[in-house]
């Protein structure tokens, strides 16, 4: 485990004890096909589903909420950053 891994591990652990369901979902990527290297995004192969803490439902392992979460982040930014443009 690294030292990034054990820091937020230990943060989620002090945040909500022993009270907590959490898992990771761990994308593999490969090579992509030659001829597709420079503008394509790597080829994922597989995911690990890895426990961290507590007993999660296996199902609702996913990277669905963290992925909607990015997506809000993004375009908030993005209308304030036009909101900043279009003022001055």
């Amino acid at each position: 485990m690294s030292a990034l891994e054990w820091g937020y591990l230990s943060a989620v652990d002090l945040a909500f004890g022993g009270n907590i369901d959490y898992a990771r979902l761990i994308k593999m990527y490969g090579q992509t096909p030659e001829g597709e290297k420079r503008y394509s995004p790597a080829e994922c192969i597989g995911c690990k589903k890895e426990v961290a803490a507590g007993q999660p439902d296996p199902e609702h392992i996913s990277t669905s909420y963290v992925e909607r979460q990015n997506l809000t982040m993004r375009m908030l930014a993005g209308r304030r950053w036009l909101g900043l443009v279009l003022r001055s």
